[in-house]
Protein backbone atom coordinates (compact mmCIF):
# COMPACT_ATOMS: atom_id res chain seq x y z
CA UNK A 1 0.00 0.00 0.00
CA UNK A 2 1.53 3.30 -0.87
CA UNK A 3 1.35 5.41 2.14
CA UNK A 4 1.95 8.80 -0.21
CA UNK A 5 -0.30 11.81 1.56
CA UNK A 6 -1.21 10.15 4.24
CA UNK A 7 0.89 10.90 7.22
CA UNK A 8 -1.23 9.88 10.31
CA UNK A 9 -1.46 6.61 8.99
CA UNK A 10 2.07 6.24 8.23
CA UNK A 11 2.33 7.23 11.94
CA UNK A 12 0.21 4.95 13.48
CA UNK A 13 1.89 2.22 11.66
CA UNK A 14 4.78 2.95 13.33
CA UNK A 15 3.12 3.39 16.87
CA UNK A 16 1.19 0.19 16.27
CA UNK A 17 5.12 -1.54 16.19
CA UNK A 18 6.15 -0.89 19.57
CA UNK A 19 5.04 -3.38 22.07
CA UNK A 20 3.41 -0.90 24.39
CA UNK A 21 0.96 0.53 22.35
CA UNK A 22 -2.16 0.26 23.07
CA UNK A 23 -5.35 1.64 20.32
CA UNK A 24 -7.84 3.43 22.20
CA UNK A 25 -10.92 1.57 20.53
CA UNK A 26 -10.42 -1.64 18.34
CA UNK A 27 -13.63 -2.35 15.64
CA UNK A 28 -14.70 -6.20 16.78
CA UNK A 29 -17.44 -6.67 14.26
CA UNK A 30 -18.73 -4.26 11.11
CA UNK A 31 -21.57 -4.82 8.67
CA UNK A 32 -22.35 -2.37 6.09
CA UNK A 33 -25.88 -2.87 3.88
CA UNK A 34 -26.79 -0.96 1.01
CA UNK A 35 -30.19 -1.55 -0.70
CA UNK A 36 -33.46 -0.68 -2.01
CA UNK A 37 -37.23 -1.26 -0.35
CA UNK A 38 -39.67 -1.28 -3.13
CA UNK A 39 -41.31 2.18 -3.06
CA UNK A 40 -38.72 3.78 -1.41
CA UNK A 41 -35.05 5.61 -1.54
CA UNK A 42 -31.93 3.36 -1.65
CA UNK A 43 -30.58 2.98 2.08
CA UNK A 44 -27.66 2.58 3.71
CA UNK A 45 -27.13 0.92 7.40
CA UNK A 46 -24.32 0.08 8.88
CA UNK A 47 -23.40 -2.18 12.59
CA UNK A 48 -20.30 -1.47 14.66
CA UNK A 49 -19.12 -3.24 17.72
CA UNK A 50 -15.44 -2.13 19.31
CA UNK A 51 -14.17 -2.17 22.56
CA UNK A 52 -12.29 0.33 24.23
CA UNK A 53 -11.22 -0.80 27.72
CA UNK A 54 -13.09 -3.33 28.89
CA UNK A 55 -16.54 -1.13 27.09
CA UNK A 56 -17.98 -2.82 24.64
CA UNK A 57 -20.19 -0.66 22.48
CA UNK A 58 -22.47 -1.77 19.72
CA UNK A 59 -24.39 0.93 17.47
CA UNK A 60 -26.26 1.13 14.49
CA UNK A 61 -26.46 4.03 12.22
CA UNK A 62 -27.92 5.04 8.76
CA UNK A 63 -25.86 7.29 6.08
CA UNK A 64 -26.27 8.00 2.33
CA UNK A 65 -23.94 5.66 1.91
CA UNK A 66 -22.45 2.65 3.60
CA UNK A 67 -19.17 4.70 4.44
CA UNK A 68 -21.29 7.44 6.00
CA UNK A 69 -23.00 4.73 7.71
CA UNK A 70 -20.10 2.91 9.15
CA UNK A 71 -18.94 6.65 9.98
CA UNK A 72 -22.16 7.58 12.14
CA UNK A 73 -22.23 3.90 13.83
CA UNK A 74 -18.37 4.09 14.84
CA UNK A 75 -19.27 7.59 15.91
CA UNK A 76 -22.22 6.51 17.89
CA UNK A 77 -20.51 4.22 19.33
CA UNK A 78 -16.67 6.37 20.14
CA UNK A 79 -18.78 9.28 21.67
CA UNK A 80 -19.74 8.37 24.99
CA UNK A 81 -15.91 7.53 26.01
CA UNK A 82 -14.30 9.98 23.94
CA UNK A 83 -16.22 12.85 22.95
CA UNK A 84 -13.80 15.09 21.25
CA UNK A 85 -14.65 12.78 18.09
CA UNK A 86 -17.39 15.53 18.03
CA UNK A 87 -14.90 17.48 16.66
CA UNK A 88 -13.05 15.24 13.99
CA UNK A 89 -14.78 16.00 10.45
CA UNK A 90 -13.84 14.24 7.14
CA UNK A 91 -12.88 17.23 5.02
CA UNK A 92 -12.12 14.94 1.42
CA UNK A 93 -12.42 11.61 0.50
CA UNK A 94 -10.85 10.22 -2.94
CA UNK A 95 -11.00 6.68 -4.18
CA UNK A 96 -8.15 5.44 -7.07
CA UNK A 97 -7.70 2.61 -8.78
CA UNK A 98 -4.52 0.51 -8.31
CA UNK A 99 -4.96 -1.96 -10.42
CA UNK A 100 -6.77 -0.99 -14.01
CA UNK A 101 -6.95 -4.32 -15.36
CA UNK A 102 -8.71 -5.56 -12.18
CA UNK A 103 -11.56 -3.91 -13.69
CA UNK A 104 -14.33 -4.39 -10.00
CA UNK A 105 -12.29 -6.87 -8.63
CA UNK A 106 -9.39 -3.93 -8.40
CA UNK A 107 -7.44 -3.10 -5.59
CA UNK A 108 -8.90 0.73 -4.38
CA UNK A 109 -6.70 3.32 -2.01
CA UNK A 110 -9.11 5.15 -0.76
CA UNK A 111 -7.67 8.22 0.89
CA UNK A 112 -9.33 10.29 3.70
CA UNK A 113 -8.31 14.11 4.37
CA UNK A 114 -9.81 14.77 8.06
CA UNK A 115 -9.45 18.23 10.66
CA UNK A 116 -10.53 19.30 14.06
CA UNK A 117 -10.01 22.45 15.69
CA UNK A 118 -6.43 22.14 15.93
CA UNK A 119 -5.33 21.23 11.84
CA UNK A 120 -5.76 18.49 9.66
CA UNK A 121 -4.32 15.08 8.47
CA UNK A 122 -4.48 12.40 6.11
CA UNK A 123 -5.44 8.91 6.08
CA UNK A 124 -4.90 5.56 3.43
CA UNK A 125 -6.93 2.26 3.50
CA UNK A 126 -6.65 -0.46 0.31
CA UNK A 127 -8.35 -3.24 -0.23
CA UNK A 128 -10.42 -4.93 -3.32
CA UNK A 129 -12.94 -4.20 -1.08
CA UNK A 130 -13.82 -0.93 -1.25
CA UNK A 131 -16.06 -0.69 2.15
CA UNK A 132 -12.93 -2.02 3.64
CA UNK A 133 -10.72 0.21 2.44
CA UNK A 134 -12.24 3.15 3.13
CA UNK A 135 -13.45 1.55 6.60
CA UNK A 136 -9.31 1.67 7.48
CA UNK A 137 -9.12 4.83 6.27
CA UNK A 138 -11.95 6.00 8.43
CA UNK A 139 -10.49 4.35 11.38
CA UNK A 140 -7.06 5.87 11.39
CA UNK A 141 -8.44 8.79 10.52
CA UNK A 142 -10.12 8.64 14.26
CA UNK A 143 -7.22 7.04 16.23
CA UNK A 144 -5.18 9.70 15.00
CA UNK A 145 -7.57 12.74 15.42
CA UNK A 146 -7.87 11.48 18.98
CA UNK A 147 -4.46 10.57 20.02
CA UNK A 148 -2.95 13.55 18.59
CA UNK A 149 -4.78 15.67 21.55
CA UNK A 150 -4.27 13.21 23.99
CA UNK A 151 -7.88 12.48 24.33
CA UNK A 152 -8.32 10.28 27.10
CA UNK A 153 -11.70 7.98 27.58
CA UNK A 154 -13.99 9.29 30.00
CA UNK A 155 -15.69 7.44 32.24
CA UNK A 156 -19.25 6.17 31.55
CA UNK A 157 -22.13 5.72 33.69
CA UNK A 158 -24.33 3.09 33.27
CA UNK A 159 -27.10 4.76 33.81
CA UNK A 160 -26.93 6.93 31.77
CA UNK A 161 -29.21 6.38 28.35
CA UNK A 162 -27.38 6.70 25.70
CA UNK A 163 -25.00 4.43 27.30
CA UNK A 164 -26.99 1.45 27.63
CA UNK A 165 -28.08 2.16 24.52
CA UNK A 166 -25.33 1.52 22.65
CA UNK A 167 -23.31 -0.45 24.99
CA UNK A 168 -23.02 -4.41 24.46
CA UNK A 169 -22.48 -7.01 27.13
CA UNK A 170 -19.66 -7.61 28.67
CA UNK A 171 -17.21 -10.03 26.64
CA UNK A 172 -14.37 -11.71 26.20
CA UNK A 173 -11.31 -9.32 25.17
CA UNK A 174 -10.66 -9.35 20.99
CA UNK A 175 -8.44 -11.99 19.83
CA UNK A 176 -4.80 -11.13 19.64
CA UNK A 177 -4.32 -8.88 16.45
CA UNK A 178 -1.32 -8.80 13.96
CA UNK A 179 2.21 -10.38 14.41
CA UNK A 180 3.59 -9.99 17.96
CA UNK A 181 0.06 -10.05 19.38
CA UNK A 182 -0.45 -11.86 22.56
CA UNK A 183 -3.06 -13.44 24.51
CA UNK A 184 -1.90 -11.79 27.27
CA UNK A 185 -1.87 -8.24 26.10
CA UNK A 186 -5.36 -8.90 24.36
CA UNK A 187 -6.66 -9.75 27.82
CA UNK A 188 -4.45 -6.03 29.15
CA UNK A 189 -6.99 -4.15 26.79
Amino acid sequence: MSYEGAEASVALLLRRRRPDYQPPFSVLDYKAEVGRRQGTETFAEATVKLQAGRDVMHTVAEGNGPVAALDAALRKAITPLFPAIEHIRLADYKVRILDSLGGTEAVTRVLIDFTDRHGAWSTVGASPNIIEASLQAVLDGIEWGLLRTGAAPVELDPDDALVRSVRGRPSEPPPPRGEGATAERGASS
